[in-house]
């Protein structure tokens, strides 16, 4: 199916059982007369032409005062809609820094943390430090007290058998 076959169907398709083309072209003929632009000149007096002047004017203020109205309608719902958007944007600035705050608490909460751990950390290994010290300290004093026991008996033993030769 063309182009033009597809445009003579819709054309019959929407035909209509009140449409009659016959009248609608006396209709056509009847009032072909074009109809120009209004002009006061064609007024024959001058009271149809102050009655005209004033429907003029009337017209015009009643125009200029719906645009007006519009025109401040539009600039109210605007005004609202900075308003609604300004409000939105201070919840969202105070959400976020809500967020940040939180966030801040979580990193400070790990830094603390961190800090906690390493201060965990050197404290063992402080610890471990003291018991070897400690533990070197009482071997050092174990060593110490069997040198000196040692030295004190053979010192003893030396006397003993200094007394021993001697008397």
């Amino acid at each position: 199916m063309n182009d033009a076959d597809r445009f003579i169907e819709n054309i019959l398709s929407h035909e209509s059982k009140y449409y009659d083309p016959v009248k609608a072209h006396e209709y056509y003929l009847r009032t072909r007369e074009l109809k120009g632009k209004r002009n006061k000149n064609d007024l024959k007096t001058d009271k149809k032409k102050e009655a005209w002047d004033y429907v003029q004017s009337e017209l015009k203020n009643a125009k200029k005062n719906e645009s007006d109205a519009a025109q401040q309608a539009l600039s109210d719902f605007i005004e609202g809609a900075k308003q609604q958007a300004l409000a939105k944007r201070e919840q969202i600035k105070a959400k976020l820094t809500k967020l940040l705050e939180t966030l801040q608490d979580r990193e400070q909460t790990a830094t603390r943390k961190a800090a906690r751990e390493k201060a965990r950390e050197e404290a063992q290994q402080l610890r471990e430090e003291l018991k070897q010290t400690v533990q070197t300290a009482r071997d050092n004093y174990k060593k110490f007290k069997e040198d000196l026991t040692a030295k004190y008996e053979a010192e003893a033993n030396q006397e003993f058998e200094a007394i021993k030769r001697n008397v």
